[in-house]
C-alpha cells in the first residue's frame, strides 16, 4: 500500500553527504591520482577521464549503502489513539473517515509504525470492506524536517499469486518510482474523492484480475495486512540492492520531471509482448 516513505526524507541527507564526499575526494586526491596515472604511462586525456570516475564510484557506493540502510525492513504496528497526535488534521481525517464508513468500510485499527522501540512520526487508520474485499487506509505523516504532509487515503487489494494493487490520492514521487516492483501495482488519483477513488480501484482491479486469471484475496485481516507490509518492505530493499544507483537516481529525476500516475509493472510488460 502506498504511504509516506521515510526513505524520501533520508534520501536528501544521504545524497548531500555523497556529494560532499565526491567533492572532497576529487579535490583532495584528484591531482595526486592524475600524477600517478601519467607517471604510470596512461595518456593525459584518458587520465583526465579516469580521475573523476574514482570519487564518483565511491560516492555512488556510499549513497547506495545509505539508501539501503534507510529502507526499513523490520517494523512493528503499535495501536494508538488520534488524541495523541496534536498535529493531526482532524477535520480532513474526519472527512475521509466519514466517507469511508458511509461506503461500508469497517474500522480495524488506529496505528503507527515502530522501529525497535521507537514510534515513527505518523498516524494511520486501517479499515476493510467486507463486500468489496479491499483495505482502506487514511494516514498523515509528521516529518521532523519540512512542513506537515497532508492527510491522504489509499485503497489496497491483495490478489492471488503475490500480486497487489493500490489506488491513492497521494501524488507519486521519485522514490516511489525508483522502488517499483513488478507485482506491486498502483495508480494515483490526486484530488479525487474517496467515492471516485474506490470506484476507479474496483474497476481497475477487476480488469487486472481478469487479465491475470486470478482473484482478489478475501482473507483480509490485520494479520494479513501486517504480513503483506513486511514482505513489501523486504522487497523494496532487494530492489535497491539490485539496482545500479546511478540508473535509479536518473529514473527518480526523470520521473519528477515527467510524472506518471500509474504503474502496471509486469502486467504492462506482458500486455506489450
Amino acid at each position: 500500500m502506498k504511504k509516506p516513505s521515510p526513505l524520501a526524507q533520508a534520501a536528501g541527507f544521504i545524497s548531500g553527504t555523497a556529494v560532499f564526499v565526491l567533492l572532497y575526494l576529487a579535490f583532495r586526491y584528484g591531482p595526486h591520482l592524475y600524477g600517478q596515472m601519467k607517471s604510470g604511462g596512461i595518456p593525459a586525456p584518458i587520465a583526465l577521464v579516469l580521475v573523476p570516475l574514482v570519487p564518483i564510484l565511491l560516492a555512488g557506493m556510499l549513497l547506495k549503502w545509505g539508501l539501503v540502510r534507510a529502507i526499513p525492513t523490520e517494523f512493528g504496528f503499535q495501536a494508538v489513539h488520534p488524541a495523541s497526535y496534536p498535529k493531526l488534521n482532524t477535520e480532513a481525517f474526519t472527512r475521509y473517515n466519514d466517507a469511508l464508513m458511509g461506503m461500508g468500510f469497517v474500522w480495524v485499527i488506529d496505528y503507527t509504525l515502530t522501529s525497535g522501540t521507537v514510534a515513527l512520526p505518523a498516524f494511520a487508520r486501517l479499515l476493510v470492506h467486507p463486500v468489496h474485499h479491499c483495505f482502506a487506509e487514511v494516514n498523515q505523516a509528521f516529518p521532523e524536517a519540512g512542513g506537515l504532509q497532508p492527510v491522504r487515503c489509499v485503497f489496497g487489494s491483495l490478489l492471488q499469486d503475490g500480486w497487489s494493487f493500490g489506488t491513492t490520492d497521494r501524488k507519486p514521487d521519485g522514490t516511489t518510482w525508483m522502488l517499483r516492483r513488478p507485482k506491486s501495482l498502483w495508480s494515483s488519483c490526486p484530488a479525487a474523492s474517496p467515492e471516485v477513488m474506490l470506484q476507479s480501484h474496483l474497476e481497475r482491479r477487476a480488469r487486472i484480475a481478469s487479465q491475470l486469471g486470478i482473484n482478489p484475496r478475501t482473507d483480509l485481516t490485520f494479520d494479513t495486512y501486517f504480513v503483506h507490509e513486511q514482505a513489501e518492505a523486504r522487497d523494496r530493499v532487494e530492489v535497491m540492492k539490485r539496482r545500479n544507483i546511478f540508473v535509479a537516481l536518473g529514473d527518480a529525476l526523470i520521473f519528477n520531471l515527467w510524472r506518471r500516475y500509474e504503474w502496471m509493472g509486469a502486467l504492462e510488460k506482458g500486455a506489450r509482448s
